[in-house]
């Protein structure tokens, strides 16, 4: 919210918008649960954005982990199932890591 106002922003109108959104879950269950994944939104136009904005953050002197983290995977998903992939289709990249525990050559065991 504050980054918003940041940029000139209302935060009133920040809520707005966001409320105003196509429920995502909408998404989720046409095209993620059925595993269509064909949106119509490509994952190299998700990738782009996230890349805008990681750009702009860093112009502006804004620590962003969390959106360093997202174009970190957004890169590696789209260098792994091409720009051309729905953007939906980032769950069977997801789906595709191994857990953090082989990576790091333990046994993956549950967290209670």
């Amino acid at each position: 919210m504050r980054r918003g106002e940041r940029f000139g922003l209302d935060p009133d109108y920040i809520l707005r918008v966001r409320a105003e959104r196509a429920d995502p879950g909408t998404v989720l269950r046409q095209q993620v649960l059925t595993r269509r994944f064909g949106s119509g939104l490509s994952l190299g136009l998700v990738h782009g954005n996230i890349a805008i904005a990681s750009k702009l953050a860093c112009t502006l002197g804004m620590r962003a982990p969390m959106l360093d983290a997202a174009h970190s995977a957004w890169a590696d998903a789209e260098a792994t199932l091409g720009s051309g992939a729905d953007h939906t289709a980032i769950i069977r990249w997801l789906e595709r890591l191994p857990p953090i525990a082989a990576e790091a050559g333990e046994s993956a065991e549950p967290v209670p």
